[in-house]
């Protein structure tokens, strides 16, 4: 099954439990994905409260096929059900029993409980964290397991969001256009929005990008998204993920363009929000990704090289400035099952 049939799912899934209002969370290999600790997984365990099980069996029984569950002697947990959803491998979970040396070990979570979380295309993503899946590897005696996760230096907290633009982010984008505005810079990555003095006029203009009927000539389809912090709320950055190349994109700006707030450089925000839109790309199915950046600009190629995009060549504008050309490549082996 591919990445982004994975992601697919997890969005699906996710849309539905929270418009139910279930209480729940994404773990195991799944959730290290998205905190970036693994490159891939093979499957998704979904974990939820267990006064929500009963509803959250009904809404997955909509969704796809439940199968038979074997039974084991180290694992006793009460709600359990494996499903097939659009090809891709669902555990479902309440009430999660390890036995370990002829004791049990139980993990649950409750109606109301708050978790870390992430955005997935439109959709809030609750995150179990590493910690807990640290302490149910060391029960499980996954050595392999426990030694990735103690090799991390941190617990991997989701600081950064991507999301859409809407309506209600209208102080916040104006407020980061401002910014360039008073130190004379380019802002890249924002979709022309230089050119609208009217932010909400901005966001109507970024629907015409969703189909290639409506794309504006010379233009590709593609999606925007803000970079959030979510502490404060404040837009920490901006990106444009293009579908797909055209002739131009081809030779200079690529499937992504981005910047960070001129206040919030050197944080190692750089990184964070392009690993991010590296995960929209998998979920949109773009791979090899393209991204360019202008020979001078050492803090954008510092961010590519971090990704571990290839230089493929340069390429020299009629005004003489240099561009380089880098490729990533995802990895599309089988993840571990981890």
């Amino acid at each position: 099954m591919s990445l982004q049939n994975k992601l697919d799912v997890l969005c699906h899934m996710a849309h539905t439990l929270n418009e139910k209002n279930i209480t729940w969370n994404l773990g195991s290999s799944g959730m290290l994905f998205l905190r970036g600790i693994v490159k891939d997984f093979n499957d998704l365990d979904i974990m939820v409260a267990n006064e929500d099980i009963n509803q959250a069996i009904h809404i997955f029984d909509a969704m796809g096929k439940r199968c038979s569950s074997q039974s084991t002697d180290r694992y006793k947990t009460r709600y359990f059900y494996e499903y097939t959803i659009r090809d891709v491998d669902v555990d479902l979970m309440a009430e999660l029993t390890i036995m370990a040396k002829d004791e049990s070990h139980m993990f649950s979570i409750h109606r109301g409980e708050t978790f870390d979380w992430t955005m997935l295309g439109h959709e809030k993503i609750y995150l179990s964290s590493t910690k807990e899946w640290l302490n149910f590897y060391r029960q499980m005696n996954r050595k392999d397991k426990v030694a990735i996760l103690e090799s991390t230096s941190k617990n991997h907290p989701i600081e950064l969001v991507l999301k859409k633009p809407t309506y209600d982010d209208i102080f916040n984008i104006q407020a980061y256009r401002q910014a360039f505005i008073d130190i004379g810079e380019s802002l890249h990555g924002g979709c022309g929005i230089m050119e609208f003095k009217d932010i909400k006029d901005w966001i109507d203009y970024l629907e015409l990008f969703k189909e290639k009927r409506t794309v504006p000539p010379g233009r590709a389809i593609s999606s925007e998204y803000l970079c959030i912090r979510k502490t404060d709320h404040k837009m920490v950055g901006i990106v444009n993920i293009r579908h797909e190349l055209n002739e131009e994109l081809l030779l200079h700006g690529g499937h992504i363009g981005y910047s960070i707030h001129p206040e919030e450089r050197q944080k190692g925000y750089a990184h964070e929000q392009l690993r991010l839109a590296l995960i929209e790309c998998q979920r949109l199915g773009i791979n090899p990704i393209l991204i360019t950046c202008n020979r001078d600009n050492e803090a954008s190629r510092k961010t590519i090289l971090h990704a571990h995009g290839v230089l493929e060549n340069t390429f020299v504008e009629e005004d003489g400035n240099v561009v380089e050309r880098y490729w990533v490549t995802i990895n599309t082996k089988r993840g571990e099952n981890i």
